[in-house]
């Protein structure tokens, strides 16, 4: 939760005042002393960028320091320094460089300070409200879709998938921010150096799209397996079953895998007998034998659905 207050804090403070040194400069002479000497505008605009990058983020370890002195003094809940650690780097640093890159990108193509505000809440506004819900969540700055919180048992659930998430956000951000330095006001050295700063930013976002493909096929992928999931279902739906009488499970660990052991009594409600039962069963477990009346028998198998011969 402080995570994401800081991160809402981040998105203002960026808005209003990242890239603000782009649309300054245009009315500013005293920097003049300045843009005649002979260094880049790499080295100008990433001056300015690294700068604003410290002071904000000095200010997100600061309000986090409050956070912690809050939980230790205050909250029955326990402390843990890792969570801090974990979501500053994937979840807010992501964040403001994503936000810090298409701030500077508006304010150099906008020349207007107050218009650029503007188009920059209205497209924050889109960021956080509208976009997070298509594309499985691909443009969800705060990874809401994702279930990014950690288990005692089970630990971080798809953390490769919610760091490509994280990444997608980073490496976009950088490219836009190499792209801002195009919208400078500045003679460039040569142009040589131009076209290294487009080809640097053009890289990033090509990465960053590379990574939204990905993401994108992982959750298509499980969409189709629920859908062949759902279908197998509706095949066998309207099949006669048996009912459940009792079930014993009995559970094992065997060095990094687990066994089981599951004995059914069941019986047949109908008048008529059947020639087979079904059962059903998470798809992702292995069935190694089957057994009815202490006799091995045949079964067939189709995603979560079990087929046994009688």
């Amino acid at each position: 939760a402080n995570a994401y207050l800081i991160s809402f804090f981040l998105i203002f403070i960026t808005v209003f005042f990242g890239g603000r040194f782009i649309s300054k400069r245009r009315y500013d002479e005293s920097l003049s002393s300045i843009d005649i000497r002979p260094f880049s505008n790499i080295d100008y605009t990433l001056g300015k960028i690294v700068g604003f990058m410290i002071v904000v983020l000095g200010l997100d370890c600061m309000l986090a320091l409050i956070a912690i002195f809050i939980n230790i003094l205050l909250s029955d809940a326990p402390f843990a320094i890792f969570p801090y650690v974990f979501y500053f780097f994937t979840l807010t640093l992501p964040l403001f460089v994503f936000v810090l890159g298409y701030s500077v990108m508006v304010k150099g193509v906008v020349k207007n300070q107050a218009m650029a505000r503007f188009v920059l809440l209205f497209l924050s506004f889109i960021l956080v409200k509208i976009v997070p819900d298509y594309f499985f969540g691909i443009f969800d700055p705060f990874a809401t879709y994702l279930p990014n919180v950690f288990s005692d048992v089970t630990g971080f659930s798809v953390l490769n998938i919610y760091f490509i998430h994280r990444l997608i956000f980073f490496l976009v951000g950088v490219g836009m921010l190499f792209l801002g330095i195009l919208t400078v006001n500045r003679i460039w050295n040569s142009d040589r150096v131009r076209v290294y700063t487009v080809f640097a930013g053009s890289s990033f976002l090509l990465l960053g799209c590379v990574l939204g493909f990905i993401y994108i096929i992982h959750f298509k992928r499980e969409e189709e397996e629920r859908e062949k999931i759902r279908i197998v279902f509706e095949k066998y739906d309207k099949q006669l079953k048996i009912r459940v009488v009792s079930h014993d499970i009995s559970f094992k660990q065997v060095g990094n895998s687990y066994e089981s052991t599951s004995e059914m009594v069941v019986y047949n409600p109908y008048d008529k007998p059947l020639t087979s039962f079904i059962l059903y069963l998470n798809p992702g477990l292995e069935i190694t034998s089957m057994m009815v009346e202490d006799e091995i028998v045949n079964f067939t198998r189709e995603k979560q659905v079990v087929v046994l011969s009688c």
